[in-house]
């Protein structure tokens, strides 16, 4: 077993470039009508990897047998089987263990909130494990570095896919870690240009999660909204807003006090009344 400064410093160390993918992110036009993108829209080139490789990762650098994670769906939707038909927000709990300072082995937990790809996804569900993973293992510095690329804004065809079809982007051409090309389109076809609009299942579990827990009223939900993030309504929200807002919520909901249970006590018929 490891001791934890070696393991944070080995998570910390970039990933092989031939395992970084790249999707593209917000664009600078709408698609169209006819759900294509006009001529000469660029997408932002967004990094990213499989969780595959971040468990790979983990068991390189940890120990297969010195980690572990669970996961909760925080909201979704069933059917009549019971089985989960929209995918909502699941919280990964990843668990590493390593040898202290001190000689002692301790076991660090980080958690993590992750959502499904797009609202047209075909595995919603299993969208939202990989990302509440990569999110949790970004906290113990897996994966960290890809945030320190830079940023990169490339041409795109009409169906939101590169139009160079290159594999690689312009900080690996030029000797940094970079990615692969990804044939998926953009992560929401209605975003607006520099920002990725608030998914469903983050809308969702705002207004009817997370707003129930904390029993506010619909308007009182949108005036903290739009004390707290400028946005008149949760719908006007970004996907990064989105997410701050899911955890000034959640950290709202567990630091405000439980009502302590009043007793009244009714005197006995014909007792004598007491002055106050």
């Amino acid at each position: 077993m490891k001791d934890w400064k070696a393991i944070h410093d080995e998570l910390m160390q970039p990933l092989p470039a031939e395992v970084v993918k790249q999707r593209v992110g917000s664009t600078t036009a709408r698609r169209g009508d006819d759900k294509r993108y006009p001529p000469g829209t660029k997408g932002q080139v967004l990094h990213y990897i499989d969780a595959r490789n971040a468990m790979d990762r983990l068991d390189e650098v940890a120990g297969p047998d010195c980690w572990q994670d669970a996961y909760t769906v925080l909201f979704g939707q069933k059917g009549v089987d019971s089985h989960i038909t929209i995918a909502g927000p699941v919280e990964c709990r990843l668990t590493v263990t390593g040898v202290s300072s001190e000689g002692a082995i301790l076991a660090i937990t980080h958690t993590d909130v992750g959502y499904p790809n797009s609202d047209s996804s075909p595995e919603p569900l299993k969208d939202a494990y990989s990302d509440a993973l990569k999110r949790a293992a970004v906290k113990f510095g897996l994966g960290r570095f890809l945030y320190d690329l830079p940023s990169e804004w490339r041409e795109i065809d009409e169906w939101g896919h590169f139009k160079d079809g290159s594999t690689r982007s312009q900080a690996s051409r030029s000797g940094g870690t970079g990615g692969g090309h990804s044939d998926k389109p953009p992560t929401n076809p209605g975003d607006m240009a520099g920002e990725e609009v608030v998914t469903s299942a983050q809308q969702r579990y705002i207004e009817e999660g997370l707003r129930k827990d904390l029993d506010w009223t619909p308007e009182e939900l949108n005036l903290w909204i739009l004390d707290n993030t400028g946005a008149e309504s949760v719908g006007e929200l970004t996907k990064g807003q989105a997410s701050s807002v899911i955890t000034k919520m959640k950290e709202l909901k567990h630091s405000t006090p439980p009502v302590e249970p009043v007793e009244i006590r009714v005197p006995p018929e014909g007792a004598p009344e007491i002055p106050f």
